[in-house]
């Protein structure tokens, strides 16, 4: 699973985003507050300290403006302080500002009155300071806010999803052929144990499926073989008579291919339906291959056609023999179908079966929807290229198609897994 797919890890991060989420509004309001809270106190100090001197100079009109290491004042006109009056201020109305001198932050009062201009400096490095401190102080808390959500959440995560983790162990742990275990019996009555019931209710349904899948493939198989058996016993001994007129022959021996077919098609459709594919062992392609040109052969008959068979002596296949020989039975049969002339090649290579033809070809049309079901111009009943893919889908094999209209088709089929499986089957 990877990671950022996995429950833990969701619920990790959302207690991780929670806590510095929080953290961080909670550190930030905290400080834009403190920050406030200072100007005010420090606005009021400067509002009483300007109150106080403008009494004092009204009392003696010789009394010094403040001078101490936070607070500077000035008046004018005067003859003894006026001449220190920082032009920055001197032009700034009354009321009160925040200003920088000489690279030093202060916040600044200016009154009027009685035809004097009255100014106090509040030297606020120090409050700086303190803010950068108390904000580092901030920042620090919130990371550690985050590590502790981090933390907390990885734990009450792993506390959470364990039970959730080890039902799913014991549901992936069950096949098909498992006998049935009671799974809400092994958890708490919450919503775990409830899941683990629904899941138990499902089990027994997929089991009866099962079973009645198999008993149906079991009858069907059985059901099947025996008229087959007897349809192409009656045919051999007709085609045996040697009073059976030209046009009869031809229709018993129509009727003796089709049986044929049926029997091909049957245990192929019934390892399809079964839920996993057969364990017969491996296949040797070559026999299948050599019978199959020979059975179909009568396609040809009349044709103008040169046929290329390129074979080796082995060529093992690790799939059921009758899908093997459902696969390449309907490559050969549409090859040997729609070409009418010139020329078809057969080859066993590596680890492909590649044919090629100098057929029709395949109109772009029909070659988008080439391996859908009941398509015009598939095989036997309309489902045989579809069936291919089927069993290519279930041995992950490669099915490539080079096919345009009239100028023939290529076909690789390739008897190997791939991580890269064609998605449409086709390529033009």
């Amino acid at each position: 699973m990877k990671i950022r797919a996995s429950l833990h890890f969701r619920v990790t991060l959302a207690f991780a985003l929670l806590g510095v989420t929080v953290s961080t509004l909670l550190g930030g309001t905290l400080y834009l507050a403190m920050k406030d809270l200072e100007q005010r106190l420090i606005d009021q100090a400067l509002a009483a300290e300007m109150e106080d001197y403008i009494s004092r100079r009204e009392r003696n009109p010789h009394s010094p403006p403040p001078a101490t290491a936070l607070v500077r004042g000035y008046v004018e006109p005067s003859e003894r302080f006026a001449t220190d009056v920082p032009p920055d201020l001197r032009t700034r109305p009354p009321g009160q500002y925040a200003l920088e001198l000489e690279e030093r932050p202060y916040r600044a009062a200016v009154a009027e009155q009685g035809g004097r201009r009255f100014y106090l400096l509040y030297d606020i490095s120090q409050t700086v300071e303190r803010d950068r401190a108390v904000l580092a102080l901030i920042i620090s808390g919130v990371l550690f806010a985050t590590l502790a959500s981090v933390g907390a959440g990885y734990l009450l995560a792993r506390q959470v999803i364990r039970p959730v983790s080890l039902l799913a162990g014991r549901v992936s742990g069950a096949g098909a052929d498992s006998p049935a275990t009671d799974l809400a019996s092994q958890f708490p009555p919450d919503e775990v144990g409830q899941l683990a019931q629904a899941l138990d209710h499902y089990r027994a349904r997929i089991l009866g499926f099962v079973e009645r899948e198999r008993a149906f493939t079991a009858d069907l198989s059985h059901e099947l073989r025996t008229p087959l058996t007897v349809i192409r016993g009656a045919t051999d001994l007709l085609l045996s008579d040697k009073q059976l007129s030209e046009p009869m022959h031809s229709r018993v021996e129509r009727i003796r291919r089709a049986a044929e077919e049926m029997s091909e098609v049957t245990p192929a459709l019934l390892a399809l339906a079964r839920e996993t594919p057969g364990t017969g062992g491996a296949t040797d392609a070559v026999p299948e291959v050599r019978r199959l040109l020979e059975s179909h052969a009568y396609l040809l008959n009349g044709k103008p056609v040169d046929l290329s068979v390129q074979l080796p002596e082995r060529f093992m296949v690790d799939a059921d023999t009758a899908l093997v020989r459902v696969v390449l039975g309907n490559l050969i049969r549409n090859a040997y179908s729609y070409t009418d002339e010139g020329h078809i090649g057969i080859s066993l290579e590596g680890a492909d079966f590649i044919i090629s033809d100098t057929g029709r070809g395949i109109d772009q049309e029909l070659f988008r929807n080439l391996f859908e079901p009941h398509m015009p111009g598939a095989s036997g009943s309309g489902i045989g290229l579809s069936l291919v893919k089927r069993i290519c889908l279930r041995y992950r094999w490669q099915l490539a198609v080079e096919s345009t209209g009239g100028s023939g088709t290529l076909i690789r089929l390739r008897f190997a897994a791939s991580p890269v499986l064609h998605q449409s089957f086709t390529s033009s």
